[in-house]
């Protein structure tokens, strides 16, 4: 157990640091980079990374070898991993087969798809149509691995990887952009840092894990059809819990243009972030629930509620500085044309304040099988943002398509807190109040003091944007330690820190 927290400690301490790494690069190089090929390429930049998110996603089987590994492994059955594995690889490869087909069709009706955008915007987006669908062809078949490490519990090596791909890719388009300035060859990089990437995976699990092989051969009807029970309601789910932000520039090249996309694409990407950062640490603890699970249920609470309060300061932290300074960054970033996506940011984040830190819960709910229940919920959700962002999206654009992703987080919030309560039996209003409701005055505060410094320091410029964030920063960490955390909470801290200064 010691061994295992250390890996989550290392893993975590890896995730961050990828992440920091990742946005502080990616805020150096993204203006640059608008600059050099053009808000229009930019769009179709960002149209084409919708695209590989939507067709690079597991469908659900990630998350089927991951349980079922860990539940092998927990019972002390390590054989029928392989047999596993083998009856995965068989759906893959059927599934993979069908995206080929799907891709080709849409490639042909590109130009009636996407009416917002101009006849050369579409000639282009061909090109990039069809880079993006051959790295999804490629690559589709391999997004299985990140179930497999986290099954076997290789978190660093999983998290090296993830490091690696995200500095590899951003040097290779950093290149592109220096040699070529063509947002083919710059989609294309991200393709090749991909397939490099799963290279390094396939040998490290055949290095760390030697005792798993594929087992082609085998066949089980019955664990067969556990897999696709599971695997088609976590398909849906995980389909639909992105695809707000995934389909919402599709929905702006229908009925808006790629202004507006470009406009929506910085915001975006900013709560992609912030929910890459909440969320870190959240994937790691599959197999530790799966142990509780056989063990004791009872230790499961007790876990939401230590995740939960970590991932709340986390998410407020977040909050309150992108609604007191958001603006000023966002103008000091990206320039004074995309102010506007300073105020969809803002709009896209609130719901994940409430969402974010009950991810212990969803991952319970996947241990569970209680997916089904969950897919549902992502559809109603799903259903109403799509609705919704035809309707504000003509009107509003990128702002619209905000609202509406917005509107179905809080839809969704609401639907998830009847599951965990009703399906998984979690006492969910003790962890409100535990995680919430003390944090609420910390937050008050220091939106209060964000707007008295916006009133007063009105020029944007790098020093009054320094001043804002210091001050935001200071009265945060203050207000939730002062309030935010009750006396149980900091002598836990302390004693965390004194036993890592004794180590």
């Amino acid at each position: 157990m010691k061994a295992f927290t250390k890996q989550i400690k290392f893993a975590a301490i890896i995730s961050y640091a990828a992440i920091f790494i990742n946005i502080i690069i990616t805020l150096l190089y993204t203006p640059w980079m608008v600059s050099k090929i053009g808000k229009s390429n930019y769009a179709l930049y960002t149209l084409a990374n919708t695209l590989i998110s939507v067709f690079l996603m597991d469908f659900g089987i990630g998350s089927v070898v991951s349980r079922f590994i860990s539940k092998y492994r927990a019972e002390g059955q390590e054989e029928k991993a392989n047999q596993l594995l083998g009856l995965v690889a068989k759906i893959f490869l059927f599934i993979d087969l069908l995206i080929l087909i799907v891709l080709a069709v849409i490639f042909f009706f590109l130009q009636d798809i996407y009416k917002g955008l101009t006849e050369q915007e579409i000639q282009t987006f061909k090109l990039v149509f069809l880079v993006v669908a051959g790295n999804s062809v490629i690559s589709f078949p391999f997004t299985v691995l990140t179930g497999i490490f986290n099954a076997y519990e290789r978190f660093i090596e999983l998290k090296l990887c993830d490091l690696f791909q995200k500095l590899f890719s951003i040097v290779l388009i950093i290149l592109s952009i220096l040699l070529f300035c063509d947002v083919v060859i710059l989609v294309a990089c991200y393709a090749v840092s991909s397939i490099f990437t799963i290279a390094i995976k396939l040998i490290i699990i055949k290095r760390k894990v030697p005792q798993l092989k594929v087992d082609f051969k085998y066949r089980d009807r019955n664990l067969l059809k556990q897999i696709f029970a599971f695997s088609v309601w976590v398909s849906i789910s995980m389909v639909m819990q992105r695809m707000y932000f995934n389909i919402a520039p599709s929905i702006l090249g229908i009925i808006s243009n790629s202004t507006e996309i470009a406009l929506f694409a910085p915001a975006a990407a900013i709560e992609s972030y912030f929910y890459t950062i909440a969320t870190a640490i959240s994937g790691l603890f599959l197999p530790t629930i799966s142990r509780m699970i056989v063990e004791d249920k009872t230790q499961i609470q007790k876990l939401l509620i230590n995740v939960g309060k970590f991932q709340i300061f986390v998410t407020c932290f977040m909050f309150v500085g992108l609604f007191c300074v958001g603006r000023d960054f966002m103008i000091l970033w990206m320039g004074e044309d995309f102010e506007k996506s300073a105020f969809c940011v803002i709009i896209l984040i609130l719901p994940s304040v409430l969402t974010i830190p009950q991810q212990i819960a969803n991952t319970y709910a996947i241990a569970e099988n209680h997916v089904k229940s969950i897919a549902l919920a992502d559809i109603v959700a799903t259903v109403f943002c799509v609705g919704l962002a035809f309707v504000l999206g003509s009107r509003l654009g990128a702002l619209g398509s905000s609202i509406a992703i917005s509107a179905a987080y809080f839809i969704r919030f609401g639907l998830y807190t009847g599951i965990y309560q009703k399906k998984l039996g979690l006492h969910m209003g003790q962890f409100f109040k535990a995680c919430y409701l003390r944090m609420i005055i910390p937050v008050a505060i220091c939106i209060g003091v964000g707007i008295v410094l916006n009133y007063f320091l009105t020029e944007i410029n790098f020093l009054y944007f320094f001043i804002k964030v210091v001050t935001i920063i200071v009265v945060y960490l203050l207000s939730v330690c002062l309030i935010g955390y009750t006396k149980n909470d900091r002598k836990r801290a302390i004693d965390y820190i004194k036993r890592k200064k004794r180590d």
